[in-house]
């Protein structure tokens, strides 16, 4: 039993029915649930190829070859027939070099992998598109114009987009051959499978895998370009940083299993308590970050007390013995950003507010100087 089904089995929130926070891409071959039978077939053939192959069922073995009978990532699967292919096994080395590959989220190798044979695909299909274009004198300004953008560029995005014009404007050369029309169409196929895992890919790396939440480096990007467009937004950004109090002694008391439970509650009922342009972050440890956009100094410290407020009301029962967790609380920091401020003194500045409100006795919020 995993940490987290164990303390569902034990654990319970009083405060009503929960609604799912909007879908944060967190849903990965790793995780999926499947049918018991479905799910008994997989393991007998996940071992009948371990006993094939001389491996041993270890959790790191089967974990990989569970996925590879499931069948769920193409990409996982060619790698691992590569290598047995050309080695007979998987070593240790190789399996935990997947692993990570494959079931870490954030991983920036997996990112960098799906840019480079996107790109690959794409040179491909410029490579037909300059033979076609040999045949039937088909150089012209617009052509030219794109293919020398398309070797400037190191944006994967762009390249994409300037890929596709190529394949726009040239499409009425592609039907003279039948065969490469269906090489076209496949290439296109194989393309947005690699544009939607570079996607999936990308919005992992942004995610904190315990709270669901945006995680530390997707807050500062968002944060930077809130700062680039702070001008044209008619009453500027908001920033809330917020910090369970005495959290150690939750920990200290009650175990990490609870003080993780905690903290995925409490980011789910301040997901509730938000707008869809809003941005919430677990900003580290204990600590959550929430942007408001369009929102003035007073409209923001309204929302900070309205979360406040209803956090302190949440409890946490043993779903046994029914008994509840003591109360938990946090304090709040309130700022708006200024025109010209820096990343880094809007922060300080919502902080020192943080810690005004940790020294006045916690469970309340402080707007920044």
């Amino acid at each position: 039993m995993s940490a987290e089904d164990y303390f569902d089995s034990r654990y319970q929130v009083s405060q009503g029915d929960e609604n799912p926070l909007p879908e944060t891409g967190m849903d990965s071959i790793m995780f999926d649930v499947e049918a018991v039978e479905q799910a008994s077939e997989y393991l007998r053939q996940a071992l009948n190829l371990l006993g094939k192959l001389s491996m041993a069922p270890s959790p790191l073995y089967y974990t990989l070859f569970y996925n590879y009978i499931a069948g769920k990532n193409t990409r996982l699967n060619k790698e691992v027939d590569q290598i047995i292919q050309q080695e007979g096994a998987l070593d240790r080395e190789d399996a935990i070099l997947l692993f990570r590959r494959f079931f870490s989220a954030g991983g920036e190798n997996l990112i960098d992998d799906i840019r480079v044979e996107l790109v690959t695909m794409i040179a491909q299909v410029i490579g037909s598109l300059v033979d076609i274009a040999g045949e039937t004198s088909l150089v012209n300004t617009r052509i030219a114009t794109h293919i020398d953008r398309l070797a400037e560029t190191k944006n994967p995005s762009e390249v994409v987009s300037t890929a596709t014009a190529i394949i726009t404007e040239t499409r009425q050369f592609v039907t003279r051959s039948r065969q490469l029309e269906s090489e076209f169409m496949s290439s296109a196929e194989e393309m947005d499978k690699l544009k939607k895992e570079l996607s999936n890919a990308k919005r992992e790396a942004a995610i904190d895998s315990l709270t669901g939440l945006y995680n530390r480096r997707a807050f500062d990007r968002r944060l930077n370009d809130l700062m680039e467009q702070a001008g044209g937004l008619e009453n500027g950004f908001s920033l809330l940083l917020l910090d369970i109090d005495r959290f150690k002694h939750i920990n200290d008391r009650h175990g990490h299993m609870v003080g993780d439970k905690v903290l995925s509650e409490f980011g789910k009922h301040i997901g509730k308590l938000t707008r869809r342009s809003d941005f919430l972050a677990r900003y580290g440890g204990e600590e959550f970050a929430l942007i408001l956009p369009d929102t003035r100094i007073t409209s923001a410290f309204t929302v900070a007390e309205n979360i406040r407020t209803t956090l302190e009301r949440v409890r946490l029962r043993r779903s046994r013995s029914k008994e509840a967790l003591e109360a938990i609380t946090v304090s709040i920091g309130v700022a708006s950003h200024r025109t010209g401020e820096s990343h880094e003194a809007l922060i300080a500045r919502c902080d020192k507010a943080l810690y005004r409100a940790k020294r006045l006795g916690r469970n309340r919020s402080v707007i920044a100087d």
